[in-house]
């Protein structure tokens, strides 16, 4: 699951997720994308934004961390890096799995990379 406000980020994100047999869908803000998910379900990667960063973040965290589902966590900015930092340590106090922050412009090999990696985590998830 991507949480991307900009059309053409997420475009190339689906792009590389489905190139990597991830089923892909994309949301504009953190409250759209809870909304949709479920508790019971495959491993999810979610790419969030970080730059989303705002009062109702803390709430977004709390509904991950109240589902009863493998997942794990990507933040990424184009903006403010400190951002990513926040953001992950939010989750982190809430005992979600988060990998390295993302800058953007991302590199092909550096999604290509991500996308193995986080695929790898999950699976030990089982």
């Amino acid at each position: 699951m991507i949480t991307e406000p900009d059309s053409g980020v997420a475009a190339v994100l689906v792009a590389f997720g489905e190139a990597h047999g991830w089923n892909c869908a994309v949301f504009s803000d953190g409250d759209t994308m809870t909304r949709s998910l479920r508790a019971a379900g495959d491993p999810l990667l979610l790419l969030i934004d970080a730059d989303l960063f705002d009062s109702r973040f803390d709430v977004v965290l709390g509904t991950l961390a109240a589902l009863d589902r493998p997942m794990r966590l990507r933040f990424a900015t184009a903006v403010n890096g400190a951002n990513v930092v926040a953001a992950g340590l939010m989750a982190r106090a809430r005992d979600l799995s988060v990998g390295p922050g993302l800058m953007k412009p991302f590199s092909p090999e550096a999604l290509n990379l991500m996308l193995v990696r986080e695929r790898e985590e999950l699976a030990r998830f089982g």
